[in-house]
């Protein structure tokens, strides 16, 4: 009998013993509250990686560059045997010589002829024939021209120049293979046009928005950048939009990978105050004796939250790791 009663003074006890108030640490939200500091992946891009082909037929003579060196706009590529050019060029310009004489001959031709009309020694249709010849010889000296004009062009042509300041990445070809027209030689990268592209969930788009210094980290380094745009499109799989961010000053070379940092707009609650309870994340509050937990739907793990409340409502700093929604605890309010 003794022994019953003690079993029931014991289940009688352990209610009691869970009733007893959880001493936890707490503190008032506005002294909680920080300007976040938000940081992504990101990566440089070159907005320019043209492959460089050839833009007429040509045996390659000469490819003074190598993979890794850095040329500038107007800097030798690729070097093609001209003498076939060359030898057009000399041709088109001999026929146009013979035009320019043509036109000449009807020139002067059309001159006496109109003379010998004011005295009536020539006809009409003779003085027309003259005009006639005048302006054929002077469409047959235009278009020969143009054809010098070509020739020259594909002179040119023989010597394949950068047409950016870039980086040599690949060589397409070789010595002594023939080139022809849209042949790729060389593949280049631009240097000195280059965007920051990172990929970012819908809050984040939203804060880098409204921020007003960005910048790109790399290695120790820090570059000022401008928020470009942000792509009205979300990715399928990731559910993220991509921003194109432009340096403002010195900008880091094409390929980088970096971070991507800015601060938040609003102040926000740090995401080590964040507890996850039925699968939500949310904070812990103090009311009276009571904790209630506060569910933030819209937060986001190991990221800042935002909470609009009052900046004297008291959140629980330390031994929220135990609570439960509802639980009696004994409050400790920290100052700082």
């Amino acid at each position: 009998m003794r022994q019953i009663t003690l079993l029931v003074l014991m289940m009688l006890a352990t209610p009691l013993v869970h009733a007893e108030a959880v001493p936890v640490r707490a503190m008032q939200l506005d002294k909680l509250l920080r300007v976040s500091e938000f940081s992504v992946p990101a990566t440089t891009l070159s907005l320019n990686a043209p492959e460089i082909p050839a833009e007429i037929t040509g045996r390659v003579e000469r490819i003074p560059v190598q993979v890794g060196d850095q040329v500038k706009k107007g800097d030798q590529l690729v070097i093609l045997d001209c003498r076939d050019h060359k030898s057009r060029l000399e041709s088109a310009k001999a026929i146009l010589r013979k035009n320019e004489a043509l036109r000449s001959f009807a020139s002067t031709q059309l001159e006496r002829a109109s003379g010998l009309k004011n005295t009536r020694s020539i006809s009409e249709e003779v003085l027309e024939q003259r005009n006639a010849d005048l302006l054929a010889a002077t469409a047959d000296h235009q278009n020969q021209l143009e054809q010098v004009r070509q020739a020259e062009i594909n002179v040119e042509r023989c010597i394949i120049k950068a047409p950016v300041h870039a980086v040599v990445v690949k060589r397409l070809a070789n010595v002594g293979e023939l080139a022809n027209p849209g042949s790729p030689l060389v593949n280049l990268v631009q240097l000195d046009h280059s965007e920051v592209s990172a990929e970012l969930r819908s809050a984040d788009a939203v804060s880098l928005q409204q921020a007003k210094a960005v910048d790109f980290h790399h290695a120790g380094n820090s570059y000022p950048l401008e928020l470009r745009t942000i792509i009205p499109i979300y990715d399928n799989k990731t559910r993220t939009q991509e921003a194109r961010l432009v340096f403002k000053d010195i900008s880091a070379s094409p390929g980088t990978t970096g971070r991507l940092v800015w601060q938040g707009g609003a102040n926000q609650l740090p995401a080590n105050y964040l507890v996850r309870r039925n699968g939500l994340l949310g904070v812990f509050l103090v009311d009276n004796s009571t904790a209630r937990f506060h569910a933030l739907p819209n937060a986001q793990e190991g990221q800042p939250a935002e909470f609009n409340a009052s900046p004297e409502q008291l959140i629980v700093t330390e031994g929220r790791q135990r609570l439960q929604d509802g639980d009696n605890i004994e409050v400790l309010v920290e100052e700082n």
